[in-house]
């Protein structure tokens, strides 16, 4: 048996960063966990987080946690993801953060909550009988305290079962 030795090269490779998931747009309330994940293929890949245009000091995995959300987690977002044999961006993702409401009745008060929004922001509370016809019961304006914007209004005396209340956002009209 003869035995012949063939020279040959054998070269591995890493593959470029190909992005299999985008990031979608969220809307959360205050308080809540963001997090916003990438889902990519390649080799050693590694990631940098920018929000605003603005790089996020260490955020370099392929998800992004912030937890708690406060106002300042509003913002546009994306990844650029790289490794020895390429460069991606993800396509940008824009975070919002709503307002939540809470209105609860202990006896004979009602007290209405509201967090998230911008500091400043004035609400009107209303109330109706019918869900048809709101008469107002009081303006409340949103301030800023630990990164949330909020108000809280107590009712005292309520009158009448049956009746409806809401908060009502007056930015934008």
């Amino acid at each position: 048996m003869i035995f012949a030795t063939v020279p040959f090269s054998l070269t591995l490779t890493t593959a470029p960063p190909v992005i299999v998931s985008q990031p979608t747009g969220i809307v959360i309330a205050p308080g809540d966990r963001l997090e916003i994940l990438v889902e990519a293929t390649g080799g050693g890949i590694g990631f940098r987080w920018f929000k605003d245009g603005k790089l996020i000091d260490g955020a370099i995995e392929a998800n992004l946690v912030i937890d708690p959300a406060t106002s300042e987690t509003s913002g546009d977002y994306f990844a650029v993801l790289s490794n020895s044999r390429g460069v991606i961006t993800t396509n940008p993702i824009s975070v919002s953060l709503s307002s939540r409401l809470r209105i609860e009745r202990l006896r004979e008060e009602l007290t209405i909550e509201i967090i998230g929004g911008s500091g400043g922001e004035v609400w009107n509370i209303e109330r109706s009988s019918n869900l048809v016809d709101w008469e107002l019961v009081e303006k409340v304006v949103l301030e800023m305290e630990d990164g949330f914007a909020s108000a809280m209004l107590t009712l005292p005396e309520l009158d009448g079962e049956g009746a409806f209340f809401r908060a009502r956002s007056l930015q934008g009209n």
